[in-house]
């Protein structure tokens, strides 16, 4: 009788993991540009404040991935979470293995992200530098207010 039971188990748990698998593949890069914030949605998800950016750059590579720490690889390409990479800790955002990708550098951590297709992966790389624009000329409005003040 325990071995129909473990079976039933089984039988179930399998079309749970395959539409997990299935909801984690659709939605894995999910990413927005808005109050100041880079959002990237679901499993893994983070908030990246634009004004902790201290570099951002387009990659033609990333550098290799040594082991997987705490996310998600698919076969099809998709990765994401924290991978090690070359001996330092990153996230992955990664689409596919093609390029470009973006790079970001906050001071707690890196990151590698890129999206479905080239051109919106430079569309997200374009928005993420018009916030970071933004951030600095505020910051530069800032700066030649408290000067007047003096």
């Amino acid at each position: 009788m325990k071995g129909k039971s473990n079976i039933g188990k089984i039988i179930i748990s399998i079309p749970i993991c395959i539409g997990l698998a299935l909801f984690i593949s659709a939605n894995i890069l999910n990413t927005t540009v808005k109050n100041h914030y880079i959002k990237i949605y679901g499993l893994y998800g983070n908030n990246i404040a634009i004004a902790d950016i201290e570099e951002l750059s387009l990659k033609d590579t990333i550098p290799t991935i040594n082991k997987r720490v705490n996310g998600i690889m698919l076969t099809n390409g998709k990765k994401k979470g924290y991978f090690n990479l070359d001996g330092k800790n990153a996230r992955l955002y990664l689409y596919n293995d093609e390029s470009p990708f973006i790079y970001i550098k906050t001071p707690k951590d890196q990151y590698y992200i890129n999206l479905t297709t080239t051109e919106e992966t430079k569309s997200l790389y374009d928005e993420i530098m018009k916030e970071k624009s933004w951030k600095q000329i505020l910051k530069i409005e800032n700066c030649l207010i408290r000067i007047n003040m003096i």
